[in-house]
């Protein structure tokens, strides 16, 4: 029963994390390949601590891994799915919202985000 509970319960973080289009937007961002803050920031035109916050929602629902670079911490789309639904979910998510003029314009950003050139403009 106890085990049934958990699954619930993370499933449920799952979902929440994706019910946001800012964490969908990240998660898109993501798949190109891994970010810190102030790039996804950067992308987002949106504030340090809003950005933060996202990606520990999504941290904490197993959609994103988090790993030290130098100075950065590069997140990431978790390489482990947690669940065989989270296997799914993200599997879907790859395939999906590609037609999306708001994700493909974060993309062309994405391509071109430099977080030395951002870290210098500070």
């Amino acid at each position: 029963m106890e085990r049934g509970i958990f699954e619930l319960k993370k499933t449920s973080k799952l979902f929440k994390a994706l019910s946001d289009e800012t964490r969908l937007r990240i998660l898109k961002m993501l798949e190109a390949r891994p970010l810190c803050v102030c790039e996804i920031q950067h992308v987002l035109k949106g504030s340090q601590p809003n950005v933060s916050h996202h990606l520990k929602t999504l941290a904490d629902a197993g959609l994103v891994d988090s790993k030290r670079d130098g100075l950065w911490i590069d997140y990431r789309i978790a390489d482990t799915p947690e669940t065989p639904v989270h296997a799914a979910v993200l599997a879907l998510l790859r395939r999906s919202l590609k037609g999306d003029e708001r994700v493909k314009k974060d993309r062309v950003v994405v391509k071109s985000v430099n977080r030395v050139q951002i870290a210098l403009r500070k």
